[in-house]
């Protein structure tokens, strides 16, 4: 753990010279890791970086995550493992917690385990040129800064929302090539998804020039999402239980003319049940590297091993969820939420769902409104790299005065990484229990208003005053 705890939250390294080999979602798929050795070698020989979603489905989920954590111990500066949302408490409790107890009998080493994913790195660039993460990109994503300054062990309780935000978008979110909007509530619920727009904007503030992601399965092992080469996604399981028939790898190197070159690795590999000759020979090439490079220290001592793991680890929040956003909605932007005429009505109809959905939906532009109070009588301000249309004319309903408004986007070289230190507004822990049943009983009495009246009969200094 101390390894992890070391490492900053976003990676920054060159290229290394004997090439990066990028892993995918392996999902307990012990095989196509092993054929992955086999064909690429082992450190110092090789560089890998895995994209997280080690765990569930396969297996030999514990197999695995001890292998590449031992790796890790072993080449700590040739190993990179990136967290995945298979690496959440959320979800390993669903799949993984079984696992452990079946392997282990012991439920301790399941909290062990989830108690290291809490340190595991969210993202990394490399050579300035290629951003690798789980799933995707996130609006709030304005410099690297915002990454790197997301405090670890990941929970809420000690992260302002929109870093929780950042970690929700980097773990769960999808590119969506036909999605008219830049970033608009993904399919799964809980996040953002991104079309190709939204994307550059990101790689423009980030000044790197594609994204490397895993998270979806693909059956032909790798995709081109939006065919320009700036969004890869890479799937390594083929178990049929992910519905995969192919094992994507990738190995980035680096020409004489200084190009960077992407080898795919494209393998149609049919898992056996027995992996007895694989395993010979993967075990004679990991006896090869070992005694090329020898161990010159050993660390006598870990700071973590007698440590009674923190109670709160089976309740800590990671990471900012439908649920936080329609409560931090509830106690600090009413006033404006009411004026998105389909949050109003299905908060008068009482709809929880719909009231959600949208409060989800609306939140990025009402963070932008409470927390900036419209920037100016005339500019308001932004956290994001891009807004979309309505957005725009929603912040302009909220706060244009004159007839020459102008809206500001603030970017990566206009940002001030100090933007995410303000003091973030949080609920109390235990709001973050209500049901949607409490949410809306919230929102009926926050606001004294029964029917709203229209912006244009209402001044809008006075409702900006309201408390």
């Amino acid at each position: 753990m101390t390894i992890f705890a070391d490492e900053p939250t976003l990676l920054q390294f060159p290229l290394p010279e004997n090439g990066l080999v990028i892993i995918g979602d392996l999902h307990g798929d012990a095989f196509c890791l092993l054929k992955a050795f086999e064909f690429y070698g082992f450190p110092p020989n090789i560089t890998y970086l895995f994209l997280g979603d080690i765990l569930d489905r396969g297996p030999m989920q514990n197999e695995i995550l001890l292998f590449v954590f031992l790796m890790k111990l072993r080449w700590p500066e040739y190993v990179y493992l990136l967290r995945g949302n298979h690496e959440l408490y959320d979800l390993t409790k669903q799949y993984f917690k079984n696992q452990c107890l079946t392997d282990y009998n012991n439920p301790s080493t399941f909290i062990y385990i989830n108690q290291l994913f809490d340190y595991l790195p969210l993202a990394a660039i490399v050579s300035d040129y290629f951003f690798f993460c789980h799933a995707g990109v996130s609006q709030w994503m304005t410099c690297r800064a915002n990454i790197a300054n997301i405090p670890r062990p990941t929970d809420l309780n000690n992260m302002k929302i929109l870093e929780g935000c950042i970690i929700t978008d980097i773990l769960w979110s999808d590119p969506k090539a036909n999605q008219k909007l830049p970033f608009d509530l993904s399919e799964r619920g809980c996040c953002y998804s991104f079309n190709r727009e939204a994307l550059h904007a990101v790689l423009r503030a980030l000044n790197v020039r594609t994204l490397i992601r895993g998270h979806q399965i693909i059956p032909e092992g790798i995709l081109d999402n939006f065919g320009d080469g700036s969004c890869i996604t890479v799937h390594t399981a083929t178990r049929e239980n992910v519905g995969c028939n192919a094992s994507g790898t990738i190995k980035i190197v680096r020409k004489d003319d200084g190009k960077f070159v992407m080898e795919k690795r494209i393998a149609k590999i049919k898992c056996r049940k027995t992996m007895i000759n694989l395993c010979d020979t993967v075990y004679a090439l990991l006896c090869e590297s070992l005694q090329r490079s020898r161990l010159n220290r050993i660390v006598l001592k870990c700071q973590w091993c007698r440590k009674a793991y923190p109670r709160n680890i089976t309740r800590r929040i990671r990471n900012s969820g439908i649920t936080e956003v329609t409560l931090w909605i509830s106690r600090y932007a009413l006033r404006y939420a009411q004026y998105d005429e389909i949050f109003h009505e299905a908060w008068r109809n009482r709809d929880d769902r719909a009231m959600n959905i949208r409060a989800y939906q609306l939140f990025p532009v009402l963070y932008d409104a409470v927390t900036f109070e419209g920037g100016s009588s005339t500019t308001p301000a932004t956290f994001r790299v891009i807004l979309a249309q309505w957005e725009k004319a929603f912040l302009r309903k909220l706060f244009v005065t004159s007839s020459d408004f102008e809206l500001v986007e603030t970017l990566a070289n206009d940002v001030d990484p100090g933007l995410l230190e303000i003091q973030q507004r949080r609920s109390k822990p235990n709001l973050l229990k209500r049901t949607s049943w409490h949410v809306r009983n919230m929102l009926r009495h926050a606001i004294g208003l029964r029917d709203l009246p229209s912006l244009d009969d209402t001044d809008v200094s006075e409702i900006l005053r309201r408390p």
